[in-house]
């Protein structure tokens, strides 16, 4: 696979914090939010992308939640929503439409305070289920556009055994900014940008707990749902509903930035960290190795600069999404996780199984799966078909998917395809490895049909056997 060149820096800039302030009244409790920048700039996000500075602004659909427990008890209070009151000076105040839900504030007690932002419902306190997200499918509008960011933003503080509580509230996510400079030759437009982090072994994104427990509150991946992934995948598109992808074009040896928000994480010396770039000339896949471990802090921002050169065409890339489809519902998959070349096609693909293979999101120990979902084959000769792909042309291709077991044991997989319509098949290759297969196929196609590819189990299996899992589908015209 060709590969464009990554330059990755750790940057050492911290995104600022802001502090929180209470007026005492027992009455109403009013929590005032300031930035530690006096110039920063006002934007639509609280995450304003200040000339470098990363500096806090407020706007006025910012809110928080705020809640409390008597110092040294888990008697928590109600999750009370608190809406902006003053974007300017950072002001907030308690949603007067909460009658139901109350932050106690006796005389002679003293109380933990906690502050998390964006506003979450669910799960705000420590005792609650998972519930703030890390999107694992952000959306920009436009290049260079961070407005996106917010919804990933998340930070928190706390103050301990206090009436007059003085909190700092600290991002819990990390920043990643690609600056992607167009080398195919031509104009182009990119439409998406995904960053693989499967080798750190921990997920970037997903429905999160908050860890109170420590001095500083941080992200914690119990009870995670089943969005829970190792990538981030963000779509440029032309409107805010993320209803239409972007158009505009990106002339030759010119450059944009792209940004993303994921949880921390580390990944090790020796391993690799991917970044995907899908333009309208076709994918870059860029990888760096690491000489050392790195880390990708909370708080910071990460850059990369990232070249678009030597672009090659993937007729369709399928992660199946976030949704597990049991065997009987294969064939309505609703192709979450599908990426056509040619857009078009994306309608006529069809899915089908054989002997119990099916989309899981369950993951075992050792799954390596970069996606919310992945194919189970749980008995031998459990096979996995797509069907109806259009080549356009191409006689020459390149058909690649990761496979991963829970443990070392061999599991034999065979890839087939067949003009569709045919009822003999083509085998296009065999392999007991773990990892990414790839196989390559010439197919004699003068009519110009469509073809059909599946992947079929061979080993033999019991009910207690590692099942395989297979995921990341892709297939690349090599002509």
């Amino acid at each position: 696979m060709k590969k464009a060149i990554i330059l990755l820096v750790m940057a050492v800039v911290v995104l600022s914090g802001c502090q929180l302030y209470s007026i005492e009244n027992k009455e109403e409790l009013t929590l005032k939010i300031i930035a530690n920048d006096a110039n920063a700039i006002e934007g639509e996000t609280k995450t304003t992308l200040n000339s470098g500075t990363f500096a806090v602004a407020w706007n006025e659909f910012d809110n928080l939640t705020v809640f409390n427990a008597p110092t040294g008890t888990t008697t928590y209070s109600n999750n009370c929503k608190f809406l902006i009151a003053d974007a300017s000076a950072g002001a907030f105040v308690k949603d007067s439409s909460q009658t139901d839900k109350v932050l106690p504030f006796e005389d002679g007690t003293d109380y933990d305070w906690y502050v998390c932002s964006p506003w979450e419902e669910y799960a705000a306190n420590p005792a609650g289920a998972a519930g703030y997200v890390v999107n694992r499918t952000p959306k920009q509008v436009g290049y260079s556009n961070s407005d996106h960011l917010w919804e990933s933003d998340i930070m928190v503080g706390k103050a301990i055994n206090t009436r007059t509580p003085n909190i700092t509230l600290k991002h819990l996510c990390a920043l990643m900014k690609f600056t992607i400079t167009n080398n195919s030759g031509s104009a182009t437009t990119i439409t998406n940008v995904t960053l693989d982090a499967v080798a750190g072994g921990s997920y970037i994104t997903g429905s999160y707990k908050l860890d109170f427990t420590g001095d500083s509150p941080a992200l914690s991946s119990s009870a995670m749902g089943s969005a829970k992934a190792y990538t981030c995948a963000l779509s440029i598109c032309n409107d805010d509903e993320g209803r239409t992808p972007i158009t505009e074009t990106i002339a030759n040896g010119e450059s944009r930035d792209f940004y993303m928000i994921v949880a921390p994480f580390t990944v090790a010396a020796g391993k690799k960290i991917t970044i995907t770039v899908n333009g309208s000339n076709g994918v870059c896949t860029v990888e760096k190795t690491l000489a050392s471990p790195l880390t990708f802090q909370a708080g910071k921002y990460n850059t990369a600069n990232i070249s678009y050169a030597s672009p090659e065409k993937y007729l369709f890339m399928e992660n199946f999404g976030t949704v597990g489809v049991a065997t009987a519902n294969v064939a309505s998959y609703n192709k979450a996780g599908l990426t056509t070349f040619y857009s078009e096609d994306a309608a006529d693909y069809t899915y089908s199984s054989y002997n119990n293979a099916s989309f899981q999101t369950a993951s075992f120990t050792g799954q390596t799966t970069t996606s919310g979902a992945y194919t189970k084959f749980p008995k031998g000769d459990a096979s996995i078909t797509i069907k109806n792909i259009a080549l356009h042309g191409s006689t020459q291709l390149t058909f690649s998917y990761t496979k991963d077991t829970k443990d070392d044991a061999v599991r034999t997989t065979v890839t087939k395809w067949r003009l569709s319509g045919a009822t003999a098949w083509t085998t296009m290759g065999i392999s007991d490895a773990n990892g990414t297969v790839s196989h390559s196929l010439t197919v004699s196609n003068p009519e110009n049909k469509k073809i059909d590819i599946m992947i079929q189990c061979t080993s033999t299996y019991t009910a207690t056997d590692p099942f395989p899992a297979v995921d990341n589908f892709k297939l690349r015209a090599d002509n």
